[in-house]
């Protein structure tokens, strides 16, 4: 060891741990290491022994893996197994290490969909509890010095200079005892009233996408297994756990599918360790949808939440969506949460962002208080923790399986109540998302407008037709309701119930894996049967024999009809298109008014609005132009000038 502090943190390391990565074996032979890890074909093995040293420690096999389905096989016996997400090995050989006993290790991986299953790590490590001496304890406390270095050189630069004496007074000759360690180790205490005064609160949180790369139909059973988990880990971490859980749609789920599931989640609620978050139907993308979809997302999910949960939920909750315009917190302050918490702008590929807390400032000059989360699927992270302490003296960390459930693991609990008993590690305590909200400074930065994520600018354009018929429907679903309202008043009965259960269908396809077109193709089949029902929900809601104009002006359109209407019309394929004038949030009547002349020459179109100019040598359109004013440039083409949008509601 060279007597830095880096060199005494490997130093320990390599006490503590094994790696195993290079030992696999498969049926042909060993399997070689590539940059990112092993790339078996089939299952891999290795017989290990425990060295001398380890005698009487915990033993843990650790790894990762990317595969669908993943087993761990100790000694002939399953273990655990995972998934893509699920995607970390913690295994227990023993609690009482033997020199020399030999574990016989297997790991089975299933490909993922068009690629290679891979064991990206695996490593044992030891761990001799409640022993102050013990290797990994004492790397993974010099690591959290190493993060807070900075901040301790600042504000203590007296302690910062015991710290650097301590470690320059450490030698690795290889015979240091865990006691003489223990003893080195109360050197570093001085450090710890200095520690205490920065805290990490904790939250569990499963993050759960209704649809990824699974089909919605699957999400079901993972809310069951997840939420069922979370209940049970509380019974043996009363002390400890809290959990945070958004999108109303799940609660419904939990209503029709396991009732007494749900009950127990309402109690949990009541208890205060559970927090219902997000307020929305579903967590939706941020900038696609139809204005109104994003109100009614707050509006039924508030209402689903109140109903199934017995409380509205206080802090927005959209930490993995693909960025926000800059009305949301107009929208979101007006629906009276206190709170915005997200993650995913620190997926930028080009810019920082420069605040984790903040004031967000919308266009009308709403305001409301945000928080950046650390990444979604976190362990108890000692390490990390204290990366961000170095940057905020009392921060929030998220733990828990994600993306497809799991949520926080016991494991996870258990490293927690370790690390909240190191006198070398700031505070650490279980809270919620509102209860932290609650901690943050009034005088916070501003950033005013959109927030921009710029990993995922694909999301525009991608699965084009999901995002003409949501479009369709949106526009189609708010007219009529419109139209109904208005009927409503002059005596007609008003479906809500229908309409309600129309909006739900729009809502799911806001999802931030549904519109922007992130999900598996077995997802869009779903989502177009969803899209399906709801357009047989439309029809008898509009009823036919007239034209309503949702919008709160008069517009002249043009439309297609299938018998030949009275007064100016042209035949258009085997339909009839006709003018019609409709005042605001009016049925629309026939233009009765004469057509004006159109004026023709071999190259040129004329009527009193429009000029159009042919090529002569093409025929293409060279030109288009609105009063007096050229229309296109070079080179012309064809295209819409404007477009109109009528749906059929009864009328006179």
């Amino acid at each position: 060891m060279d007597g830095s502090l880096d060199g005494a943190i490997a130093w320990l390391q390599q006490l503590a741990q094994a790696d195993l990565l290079d030992g696999w074996h498969g049926d042909g032979g060993p399997c070689p290491r590539e940059a990112k890890g092993v790339f078996p074909t089939g299952p891999v093995r290795q017989i290990w022994r425990v060295p001398s040293r380890w005698t009487g420690a915990v033993l843990t096999l650790r790894g990762r893996w990317w595969a669908a389905q993943a087993e761990v096989w100790v000694d002939g016996t399953l273990r655990q197994t995972g998934d893509l997400f699920d995607d970390r090995a913690v295994v227990v050989l023993t609690e009482n290490a033997v020199a020399a006993t030999p574990f016989h290790l297997e790991i089975r991986l299933q490909p993922p969909p068009r690629d290679r299953p891979a064991v990206v790590a695996t490593w044992v490590e030891a761990w001799f509890p409640e022993d102050p001496g013990d290797w990994g304890t004492l790397a993974l406390e010099l690591k959290v010095l190493r993060a807070l270095a900075p901040v301790l050189a600042a504000e203590r630069p007296d302690l910062a200079a015991a710290v650097q004496a301590a470690i320059a007074g450490l030698t690795a000759d290889g015979c240091i005892s865990r006691p003489g360690l223990a003893a080195w180790r109360e050197a570093l205490l001085a450090v710890s009233p200095w520690l205490k005064e920065r805290s990490v609160g904790i939250l569990g949180h499963a993050h759960i996408d209704v649809a990824w790369l699974w089909p919605i139909a699957e999400t079901h059973g993972v809310c069951q297994r997840t939420f069922g988990s979370v209940l049970s880990l509380r019974s043996q971490f009363p002390e400890l756990l809290t959990f945070n859980q958004s999108t109303a749609l799940f609660y419904r789920w939990l209503q029709a599918d396991a009732p007494q599931l749900l009950a127990k989640i309402q109690g949990a609620i009541a208890a205060g360790w559970w927090e219902p978050a997000g307020g929305m139907w579903v967590e939706p993308d941020g900038n696609l949808p139809l204005a109104e979809g994003t109100i009614r997302q707050v509006l039924y999910g508030q209402q689903a939440f109140q109903r199934l949960t017995g409380q509205r939920a206080t802090v927005a909750w959209l930490p993995d969506t693909f960025g926000f315009h800059g009305q949301w917190p107009q929208i979101l302050h007006q629906a009276g949460f206190a709170a915005f918490f997200t993650q995913k702008l620190s997926w930028n590929d080009t810019t920082t962002f420069p605040y984790r807390a903040f004031w967000w400032e919308g266009i009308d000059g709403s305001r409301l208080r945000t928080y950046f989360t650390n990444a979604l699927g976190a362990d108890i992270d000692p390490e990390a923790m204290a990366q961000r302490l170095a940057t905020e003296p009392h921060s929030l960390w998220l733990y828990g399986v994600g993306d497809h459930g799991g949520g926080p693991t016991a494991q996870m609990l258990a490293t927690a109540q370790r690390w909240q008993r190191s006198p070398l590690f700031p505070r650490l305590y279980p809270t919620t998302a509102a209860a932290f909200a609650e901690t943050l400074a009034d005088d916070l930065p501003v950033w005013s407008g959109e927030l921009y994520l710029e990993f995922h600018r694909g999301t525009y354009t991608t699965k084009a037709d999901v995002k003409a018929r949501y479009r369709r429907q949106a526009i189609a679903l708010l007219a009529t309701e419109t139209y109904r309202a208005i009927a409503a008043l002059t005596g007609q009965p008003y479906p809500q119930a229908v309409l309600r259960e129309a909006w739900e269908k729009l809502l799911i396809q806001e999802f931030h894996d549904i519109l922007p077109g992130t999900s598996i193709p077995e997802v869009f089949a779903e989502v177009e049967a969803i899209a399906q029902d709801l357009d047989s929900l439309l029809p008898p809601l509009r009823g036919t024999g007239g034209w309503f104009n949702p919008l709160a002006w008069p517009r002249q359109c043009l439309l297609r009809v299938d018998q030949p209407p009275i007064g100016p019309h042209q035949g258009v394929d085997a339909q009839h298109l006709m003018a019609v004038r409709a005042p605001a949030w009016g049925l629309a009547q026939p233009d009765l008014d004469p057509v004006p002349p159109l004026t023709a020459t071999p190259l040129t179109l004329q009527n009193p609005w429009l000029t159009v100019d042919i090529d002569p040598t093409t025929g293409d359109v060279a030109q288009i132009q609105r009063a007096g004013k050229d229309c296109c440039g070079p080179p012309a083409g064809v295209g819409f000038l404007g477009t109109t949008v009528s749906i059929g509601m009864p009328g006179t």
